[in-house]
């Protein structure tokens, strides 16, 4: 593995919308829980409730991992939901890129705009890296990727596309 970050929500999103869901979400699971165990004819209505809790738990993080077979991007904590892969031999090139405002919402797979060309976004921006990340082209189109090395993704991009083409 040449490259993993993980991404989490508490790095972007409000700090007052934290302290909320830090504040909500584990009083929500004990109010969901307990009234399963002490009266189970309950369970019908409070495990639609949990099956959403945990799913919202799972969407708050991203990772970025670069190895030998190429990039994958994957939003989830525990349970991968979505999830990106481009294979090493799909990448045509890779470049760092510096952007005035982030193009696209922070988030998975939405579409924005980067130099005049449409590109699919994954990953988040950052205020500690203002301006940055790298572009993956390949023949699908440009992909950008919000990191918080885009130097250290741009370099194990470049090492996994080399040893791909050795092994060819």
């Amino acid at each position: 593995m040449y490259f993993e970050e993980w991404q989490w929500a508490w790095q972007w999103l409000p700090r007052w919308l934290l302290w909320t869901t830090g504040i909500i979400f584990p009083m929500s699971i004990v109010l969901t829980v307990v009234p399963i165990i002490l009266v189970p004819a309950s369970a019908w209505f409070m495990c639609p409730l949990l099956a959403v809790l945990l799913i919202l738990t799972n969407i708050v993080g991203m990772k970025t991992n670069v190895s030998g077979n190429g990039l994958e991007m994957q939003l989830s904590w525990w349970l991968p939901i979505l999830w990106k892969r481009i294979p090493a031999e799909e990448i045509l090139s890779q470049r760092l890129i510096a952007f005035d405002k982030w193009p696209c919402s922070n988030g998975w797979g939405f579409t924005g705009s980067v130099e005049g060309k449409a590109c699919r976004c994954y990953g988040s921006y950052y205020p500690d890296t203002p301006g940055k990340g790298v572009i993956v082209e390949t023949a699908q189109g440009p992909f950008l990727v919000g990191t918080r090395d885009p130097e250290g993704l741009s370099a194990a991009l470049a090492v996994a596309r080399e040893e791909r083409l050795k092994r060819a």
